[in-house]
């Protein structure tokens, strides 16, 4: 433990010469999801960012990665960068809009976000050939625009009829060059109960780009 410390406080020290910002260390013992949580909800942390590498097989589904259990178990936003992440800054965010009402909770936020950091907001349409009304899809995706539009934020609408709304996330994700995908923790799309798994889950499991996690309940309170 007198070694991590010392390390970790060397770490610290590289960090804030380098970046001129003040940083506190806690170092912790046991499982790193619920260390995480209980300093998140000790020091009311505002947000969490963390690497992961991901979890596959056997893990994904019944054991699931430390970077999702973190995500699972944190009120405050979490973002995930996978190891193989290499840009700085985020310019180009996909929002992934489907038929569920929860989808649409993130809206807010996200362009919130996008809008301190200047980035353009891809809205990705995700619909079912068979459950989704067009019509009623439509105009869920124009009160997006229209969010986006009062808030100054630049944006493009795409729309794409699949039956897998994580994995079209993440193709869509890949051909935009996108730099962060926002999802909703709470989120399980209707398309992936039975066969898929949640569709957070395997967004933060697999994007190779950073992902931003947010529980709906903060969600509603940053809006507010």
């Amino acid at each position: 433990t007198k070694t991590a410390k010392a390390k970790l406080k060397e770490f610290a020290e590289q960090v804030k010469k380098e970046y001129k910002i003040d940083i506190a260390t806690i170092c912790s013992t046991g499982n790193p999801a619920l260390a995480i949580t209980t300093a998140v909800n000790e020091k009311s942390i505002d947000i969490v960012i963390m690497g992961t590498h991901g979890a596959h097989g056997f893990n994904e589904y019944f054991i699931g990665s430390n970077a999702y259990k973190t995500v699972s178990l944190c009120l405050c936003p979490v973002i995930t960068v996978n190891t193989d992440t290499k840009k700085l800054g985020f310019t180009n965010i996909v929002l992934p809009i489907d038929d569920c009402f929860e989808s649409r909770q993130k809206v807010d936020f996200t362009i919130a976000f996008a809008k301190n950091y200047a980035a353009k907001i891809h809205i990705l349409g995700l619909i079912d050939d068979s459950d989704t009304d067009p019509m009623q899809f439509k105009v869920k995706l124009d009160s997006v625009e229209k969010a986006a539009k009062k808030a100054g934020v630049s944006f493009i609408t795409k729309t794409i009829k699949t039956n897998d709304v994580g994995l079209e996330t993440l193709r869509y994700a890949r051909k935009v060059k996108a730099d962060l995908i926002s999802v909703l923790t709470d989120h399980e799309s209707k398309y992936n109960r039975k066969f898929l798994g949640i569709f957070a889950q395997r967004i933060v499991n697999h994007s190779k780009v950073p992902v931003l996690s947010s529980h709906p309940e903060i969600v509603r309170a940053s809006c507010r």
